[in-house]
């Protein structure tokens, strides 16, 4: 079965998501990941938990941020209740989640996604090999490189759409700027953008408690390699909302959905395309190496 999963970043969408088709919904944890999702607190997911398994969908918690000495085991412990709140998945990047799961009999839950790090299949196999649910293939690679991943590793995730998170810092740099350049803003907004001198279109800067993030001045689609990915293997195929409207996104799982159910959706990618143009949408790197 191809999984249809998609952040969550508006509870109120939960059930129109459902009627949709989505199989599965990711949410942010707060305090634990490098996202410019809406963070959850821990009793909301308990909540999500409840609300998506009534309508038989499944609900994995985004957790990728790394953790230093001084909070690994707190990270550990809000592992544990996650588990007990029923999740049917965490995404990690962090080894000390993965070692905790391992000792406490859970790791065929976790999946390792460790956005821009992951290139190779040899690299995605050390990580399935460990037991785990699934391993993320980066946006960042060829559509080639991410069929021959996907064709040597079972149960492969995908994201294939939205915008796609190019740099993580742990530094603050966003406060650093603010506070060098005495300019009054808000670093979690998410107006806020950054553009290279040999580029015009603005890539989307944001910042939260644990770091700063930059992503794609586009959103990336998958449209035309979709059949490609699904013949390869994959399983998981991920719509990120970040920096999307709510219109936007329930377009795109209407597209999704009717190709992962086999259907001709030539006619609504069109449309969708159209549409929204404004997204500025784009296969990315799919025909090219980001390094040559």
């Amino acid at each position: 079965m191809k999984i249809l999963s998609v952040t969550l970043e508006n509870r109120n969408l939960l059930t129109s998501y459902k009627e949709e088709g989505v199989n599965e919904l990711i949410v942010a944890l707060k305090a634990n990941t490098f996202s410019a999702l809406h963070e959850f607190e821990e009793e909301e997911i308990k909540e999500i938990v409840e609300v998506c398994h009534s309508n038989a969908m499944c609900i994995t918690v985004l957790m990728n941020r790394l953790y230093g000495e001084a909070d690994i085991e707190s990270a550990q412990t809000t592992l544990d209740k996650l588990m007990q709140y029923g999740v049917d998945g965490v995404m990690f990047a962090d080894p000390g989640l993965l070692k905790h799961a391992k000792e406490n009999g859970y790791v065929s839950q976790m999946i390792y996604r460790p956005e821009t790090l992951m290139t190779s299949t040899a690299d995605a196999k050390v990580w399935k090999s460990m037991g785990l649910r699934s391993v993320v293939i980066p946006c960042l690679l060829t559509k080639g490189e991410v069929v021959e991943i996907a064709k040597g590793v079972d149960d492969t995730t995908v994201i294939i759409h939205g915008a796609t998170l190019m740099s993580v810092s742990k530094r603050k740099l966003l406060s650093a700027f603010q506070h060098v350049s005495k300019e009054d803003f808000d670093v979690s907004s998410k107006q806020l953008t950054l553009r290279e001198k040999q580029r015009e279109d603005h890539m989307p800067a944001y910042e939260n408690a644990y770091g700063m993030m930059i992503y794609t001045d586009y959103i990336q689609e998958s449209f035309e390699e979709m059949h490609d990915f699904m013949n390869a293997g994959v399983k998981y195929f991920e719509i990120d909302t970040a920096f999307m409207n709510d219109d936007s996104v329930m377009d795109a799982i209407k597209v999704y959905r009717k190709i992962l159910d086999g259907e001709d959706a030539s006619k609504l990618v069109d449309v969708y395309k159209e549409m929204y143009k404004n997204l500025h949408l784009s296969d990315g790197y799919y025909g090219q190496k980001t390094v040559k």
